[in-house]
């Protein structure tokens, strides 16, 4: 997505790019649930965007109304159902991640991708660097970008030994599943799109939104029987001595996933559980771990090699600002790249001012890296453990360690 992105910003400046892509095809893999937007990035995606595609972010909303400027995250206790704050997250808008993909590659004549590519190892050459793919295909350039998310390789080159992810002790399950008209008026009331909340008796953290509205998935036009909302639940809780491993197969984590759910507010169990076989769905195991950028650096061959999004800083979705901060490297990065490119490549001073502007493009995104995932890292923890949860939940605060704590 950061690639698309940054991809999309190269081209309407009219600097020369080529997107390199592991995938077989765009249809190789599932693209994720959603994705929230904080305040602080939007503006930036459309700064980066050509305004033919930042004019239709409205069409990949989850919600045409009620998705476009989201107020408050409400927390819940999840074995009543009974809300304990409604912490204040202005701004928000909440993507279908597919949807906004696809806008990303198609949108304004669409982007140069280069599939079933994947990235081994680059050197540098006089002027710039020589990418080698597993296909033994060459490619030079004057950078290269690791935007190969959380298990990069371009990562594994520059950091060696040093670019494992953390993994932290949660065991994660996602579903997605439609859900009637009848069903979802409970959760509507809570919250039009989503809701977080943590049960006690299950001793698991639950969060669940909402992935299209009858008016983006087209039943709509149906009588109201037929509504349908596509919605996305995940079930996580803290790993404990003596837990029940999650079984391989899906008819095992189904009856898992039930377990879980049977402690929690009737209206949400009820909602999934009639829908729940192993039939019909398929239920999805994640590792939770993150990623600190090093703050000794490393050798970016003087300004050639660099990472962005989560490459750069993996980090845990509990706080919902993975994408968003990955929208801030590629606005910090389209900057640095812009200065970069305007003298020529055999200019005395090219190779100077490259190394300059990366360096402390680099310097930026450590920082701010090591904020964020820290900061994802202690909610991800907190959100897991109830006397904690609850604490929280008094201080009513988001917190916004993307920007630069005050001296």
């Amino acid at each position: 997505m950061t690639g698309l992105l940054l991809a999309q910003a190269l081209k309407k400046l009219g600097i020369p790019y080529r997107v390199f892509e592991r995938d077989s095809s765009r249809c190789w893999r599932s693209q994720g649930w959603g994705l929230t937007v904080h305040s602080f990035s939007a503006p930036k995606i459309r700064y980066l965007l050509p305004d033919v595609v930042s004019a239709q972010i409205p069409s990949v909303l989850v919600d045409p109304v009620n998705a476009a400027d989201m107020t408050d995250l409400m927390i819940l206790d999840m074995s009543t159902g009974e809300p304990l704050t409604a912490m204040r997250v202005p701004g928000r808008m909440r993507l279908n991640r597919k949807k906004t993909r696809d806008l990303f590659l198609e949108g304004g004549g669409g982007v140069d991708v280069q599939w079933n590519k994947t990235v081994v190892s680059y050197g540098a050459t006089e002027h710039g660097v020589k990418a080698v793919f597993a296909d033994g295909s060459e490619y030079e350039g004057g950078m290269l970008v690791g935007v190969d998310g959380a298990r990069s390789v371009v990562r594994s080159v520059l950091c060696s030994d040093k670019a494992a992810l953390n993994i932290l002790p949660i065991t994660f399950l996602g579903i997605q599943l439609d859900i009637t008209r009848e069903e979802i008026s409970p959760l509507l009331k809570i919250d039009p799109i989503t809701f977080l909340g943590l049960s006690q008796a299950a001793d698991a953290c639950l969060f669940y939104a909402v992935m299209s509205s009858p008016e983006v998935n087209g039943t709509a036009s149906l009588a109201p029987s037929e509504h349908r909302w596509h919605v996305q639940l995940s079930v996580s809780w803290q790993k404990r001595a003596g837990d029940i491993s999650v079984p391989d197969s899906n008819e095992g984590r189904v009856q898992l996933l039930h377990q879980k759910l049977a402690h929690v507010w009737p209206p949400l169990k009820d909602a999934v559980l009639n829908h729940t076989t192993h039939e019909n769905i398929q239920v999805d195991v994640l590792s939770i771990g993150d990623w600190v950028p090093l703050q000794e650096g490393w050798d970016n061959l003087d300004g050639r090699v660099t990472l962005a999004g989560d490459a750069a800083h993996t980090m845990t979705m509990f706080r919902g600002e993975g994408f968003n901060n990955a929208v801030l490297d590629a606005y910090n990065l389209v900057q640095a790249i812009t200065q970069v490119y305007s003298e020529p490549v055999s200019s005395p001073n090219f190779a100077e001012q490259r190394k300059k502007l990366i360096d402390e493009y680099e310097q930026e995104l450590r920082a701010r890296g090591a904020r964020v995932v820290l900061a994802s890292r202690e909610q991800c923890m907190r959100v897991h453990n109830w006397e904690e949860y609850i604490e929280w939940t008094r201080k009513s605060t988001w917190g916004i360690p993307h920007e630069q704590p005050s001296p």
